[in-house]
């Protein structure tokens, strides 16, 4: 058999041959041209893809892991290279068409058309496996340049991109800045520039800095580096720029010198590299990530011009022109709504707009296909709205956009001020969040409603990792992602701050907790007076002692406060939601408050070690607890779990944590509901370790969720002895190869996804005994050969994912006499039509061809 090695180079020399003989066509009919556009942009997708795929194979080689490599991915790019070499004797052909043999022209466009689908199809859905199998085992892929995709539709930057990129290229200007208000447009602009220069650099980094400030007016005293991870932007930057595998980075500053070391020595072939930092914040932020070396170009975006940069290009307002034509096109001003939508109506909004940008994209899209009262009423709240006393001439007409949002859409939209911005959030944890505290607990259609209205007026946007059919099917939305605008997140602080003071807590790196009426150290001691004398009388010292010094319950407290060092003290005793966003150096033993009425606390923090704070013992009403790690590995998590404090705790997410965690238990998690791990690496067998049992530690949990947890072999028997589970998801497990047979005792199992599983080879016997399964999810399980003879015993399945995967059909199947949906591959369909359809006249099966969108990655 052909080696996959050959293979990607042949498919790649192929590549490189039909480029050549697009670009050297003398003469190209129209029709030709339009085609040849979307074939460049398909094959210069394409070719970062198979160099991955060929820089894995090599190092699968090394490792002598040949085995990975299943025949049906080696299928797949024999495919492809037939698929390019018949593409480029049909470009060929079309090159040497005549003009007079017009009568041909439309077969050939056809035939052109026919060829882009089909490699579009290749991208999209074939190589997912080798791209998912290589996320989690470190070997770093590639693709394209990094460089987010700019919007589609953009007006006025034509003069200030070709002024950019005449800068740029000047041999004596090394730091370039962009500058300008909020929603300027100053990341659009950046990108736009990166396409038009990409051919002029050999590698791109596109770096975007998350925001700190907790309100757009405060000067930020305090930089984000430390709680984002700075070693993990120098982390990024070295995965762009020199690839291979990643050393230990013990500071920021070690990592920029030994970056910069490995750069002075690597030779670019003439071409240089360009960073893009998007969001830097301040002079000394620059100062820290700029690396200065020869052959490096920085590009930089920020609100204010910086010091540091050679020369700086700023941003101006849009004319009244090109805000027109920009708010028309979000608007989708060209079909029957213009009929009745006067000229006049439309430039009083986009004067109300202020011509700024990103407000003239969120109230077009919020006015889309809308009646025309609603036009005139926003246009009058436009000039009416007046909540802000500082930023109004930004923010005021993003404000107009909340306002026919309901009382619950509207806290659901300030809920997202507690997520760092700029950060892409699992729109599951929102959901999880919105599910216990704000009522929405309808079989999660509720919350996910209030997600897509938020996305359909681009207060959010969207991200989906896969084109995933099935989410309608079985309600799940681990695809799904959600990112905001910073400004669209500071205006979601300030609506916060000004509807709900204090509800929403946020404390970041350089906050500085106090107590006006008692100081941590002194409600410590008190605390602690109280214990060892509630031992002898109970309730009665407590009471006077708590009344002595002032403190007490929640209706006996003092006023808590959080000074900072920038911006409005906020009491803790109102705080719904706590957000804490620390970095490699905060000390949480600092924060030693009581949190009374929290609901939501969201832990991120981006160091190696985790310990988990005191303050938790004081959280009685807690119902969502959310850790995340923002470093490049798993952290190890240690400390005290108050679980008997937390009788209240119905969810629980982990996100790239080290298991099983090192936490001391005190008792078990009796009320909690679901539990996340997602990104988490194993290190040793799940049962082993005191502090890991799961079905000691949630007894009572209903849903598992387990994605991209790298290590995980085997699935723990103790998850089978979890009595009421009823949905277990084990998604992008790589290195899962075996279920135990004990699963087959998780009767009240409804809803099973092994999605991406790419090492388990089969389903147990004992699959029989989940009597009231009802979805099944094996996308991408490509392993498995046979499915379980006796599968046709689960009466209650209604639905089954089977795309890329490619088990034998069972008799069995024919017996399944609830089972309504079927989503396959699209060649695998008839097979599913013929030996099943026939018999299960109810049977829907879809066939489906692009299943994966890999712009998520990028």
């Amino acid at each position: 058999m052909v080696e996959p090695i050959s293979i990607s180079i042949t498919a790649l020399s192929v590549i490189k041959g039909i480029m050549k003989a697009i670009n050297t066509a003398q003469q190209t009919i129209d029709s030709f041209k339009t085609e040849y556009d979307k074939l460049k942009i398909n094959l210069a997708d394409l070719t970062p893809r198979i160099e991955s795929v060929n820089q894995f194979n090599e190092e699968i080689a090394d490792l002598s892991r040949k085995d990975r490599l299943t025949v049906q991915r080696r299928t797949d790019m024999t495919n492809l290279v037939e698929q390019l070499k018949d593409c480029l004797q049909l470009v060929e052909k079309c090159n040497r068409l005549s003009f007079w043999k017009y009568h041909m022209i439309n077969f050939y466009t056809e035939k052109l058309k026919a060829c882009n689908e089909s490699l579009n199809g290749f991208v999209t859905g074939v190589m997912v496996a080798d791209i998912w199998e290589e996320t989690m085992t470190n070997r770093r892929v590639k693709y394209d340049c990094s460089v987010p995709k700019p919007p589609e539709f953009t007006v006025g930057w034509t003069e200030a991109v070709g002024e950019l990129k005449q800068k740029l290229l000047q041999e004596e200007l090394l730091v370039i800045g962009i500058c300008g208000a909020g929603g300027y447009g100053k990341s659009t602009l950046a990108k736009k520039l990166c396409e038009q220069v990409k051919g002029k650099f050999e590698r791109i980094s596109y770096i975007s800095i998350p925001r700190s400030a907790d309100s757009p007016t405060e000067k930020n005293e305090v930089e984000p580096l430390d709680w984002i991870g700075p070693t993990g932007m120098f982390s990024k930057l070295w995965d762009d720029l020199v690839g291979g595998s990643l050393p230990k980075f013990g500071s920021a500053d070690g990592a920029r010198e030994q970056l910069k070391q490995c750069l002075n020595k690597r030779k670019t072939q003439g071409k240089g590299m360009l960073v893009v930092l998007d969001g830097v914040l301040s002079d000394s932020m620059l100062e820290r990530l700029v690396i200065g070396t020869p052959g490096l170009k920085t590009l930089v975006t920020s609100r204010e011009e910086l010091n540091g940069v050679n020369w700086s290009y700023r941003v101006q307002q849009l004319s009244m022109k090109d805000a027109m034509d920009l708010f028309r096109h979000h608007a989708l001003l060209q079909g029957p709504t213009s009929e009745y939508v006067d000229e006049e109506l439309v430039e009083q909004i986009v004067k109300g707009c202020n011509c700024h940008p990103l407000a003239l994209e969120v109230i077009g899209k919020s006015l889309k296909n809308a009646e025309i009262g609603e036009w005139r009423s926003k246009a009058e709240s436009l000039q009416n709205a007046q909540i802000f006393d500082e930023y109004e001439k930004i923010l005021r007409p993003l404000y107009t956009s909340l306002q026919d949002l309901t009382p619950t859409e509207r806290e659901c939209f300030m809920d997202l001020s507690s997520f760092p911005n700029n950060k892409r959030i699992r729109a599951a944890a929102l959901m999880d969040m919105w599910v216990h505290t704000r009522g929405q607990n309808e079989d999660r259609s509720r919350a996910y409603n209030i997600l897509m209205k938020l996305a359909d007026r681009h207060l959010i946007e969207l991200f989906k990792r896969t084109r995933n059919e099935t989410t309608d099917l079985d309600k799940s939305f681990g695809d799904l992602f959600v990112a905001q605008h910073d400004l669209l997140n500071e205006l979601a602080v300030y609506v916060s701050r000004k509807e709900m003071p204090n509800t929403r807590l946020t404390i970041k790196q350089g906050d500085i907790l106090d107590m006006i009426s008692v100081t941590p150290q002194k409600f410590s001691l008190i605390l602690k007076i109280v214990r060892d004398l509630r031992r002898l009388i109970k309730g009665v010292i407590k009471k006077m002692v708590y009344s002595l010094f002032g403190v007490g319950d929640e209706t006996g407290r003092r006023q808590t406060e959080i000074r900072r060092t920038r911006g409005p003290s906020l009491r803790v005793d109102l705080a719904q939601i706590v957000s804490i966003h620390r970095g490699e150096s905060i000390n949480l033993e600092r924060i030693d408050v009581p949190f009374p009425r929290v609901e939501v606390l969201i832990l991120c923090f981006s160091c190696n070690f985790y310990c988990l704070p005191r303050f938790m013992n004081w959280m009685g009403n807690l119902k969502v607890l959310i850790i995340a790690n923002d470093s490049m590995g798993a952290a190890v998590l240690s400390g005290p779990l108050p679980s008997g404090s937390l009788k209240s705790l119905r969810a629980v997410r982990l996100e790239k944590i080290l298991l099983p965690i090192s936490c001391t238990l005190m008792k078990p998690f009796k009320g909690v509901q679901k539990l996340s791990m997602v990104l988490c690496k194993v290190n040793e067998v799940l049962e082993i370790g005191p502090g890991w049992d799961i079905q000691i530690m949630f007894p009572d949990i209903t849903e598992l969720e387990i994605d991209y947890c790298d290590g995980l072999e085997k699935l723990p028997t103790a998850v089978c002895n979890i009595v009421n589970l009823q949905e277990l998801s084990i998604t992008n497990c790589h290195d899962l190869c075996e279920l135990p047979e004990e699963i087959g005792s998780l009767s009240k199992l409804e809803v099973l996804r092994l999605s991406a599983c790419t090492s388990l080879e089969s389903l147990p016997d004992s699959f029989s005994g989940l009597r009231k399964l009802r979805f099944l999810d094996l996308f991408c399980c490509s392993r498995i050969k046979d499915l379980p003879n006796n599968i046709g015993v689960l009466h209650n399945l209604e639905k089954i994912d089977f795309r890329r995967c490619f088990a034998n059909l069972p008799d069995a199947l024919i017996n399944l006499e609830g089972l309504r949906d079927v989503i396959c591959d699209e060649d695998v369909k008839t097979l599913w039509e013929e030996s099943v359809k026939t018999k299960l006249r109810r049977l829907r099966v879809h066939g489906c061809k692009d299943l994966v969108s890999l712009n998520f990655l990028k």
